[in-house]
């Protein structure tokens, strides 16, 4: 999404469009990226070890027989969570600190080491 809109002018009639909600998309997706590269910067994987720990205490106390719309939505927010963590702890197992999102844009060798 940043090539094409570092390059509108060679772009569709159709993306120009929608270009200011393009520019807010990636706006909020660095965002997000950063928020998380915070996190795992300032984690160990013990930290994320226990915060899923926690999270599956919490979803053991619902019931089968007590599921209702509620708590499957507050079980998915949970096991959501539980995958970011998951992720997390398989990144920390290749590095210990992560880069602002330009600097694996500009390098993009350096991200392909997560990927292997």
């Amino acid at each position: 999404m940043k090539q094409k809109l570092d390059d509108v002018e060679n772009q569709s009639w159709y993306f120009k469009q929608g270009l200011e909600s393009k520019r807010e998309k990636l706006a909020s997706l660095k965002k997000n990226y950063e928020d998380i590269r915070i996190v795992f910067n300032e984690s160990t994987l013990d930290d994320f070890l226990y915060r899923i720990n926690r999270n599956e205490t919490v979803t053991a106390g619902f019931t089968e027989e007590g599921r209702n719309s509620v708590t499957k939505m507050c079980r998915n927010l949970v096991e959501g969570k539980n995958e970011l963590l998951t992720e997390l702890i398989r990144l920390k197992s290749k590095t210990d600190f992560l880069e602002p999102i330009d600097h694996y844009l500009d390098n993009p060798d350096e991200f392909l080491k997560f990927i292997e």
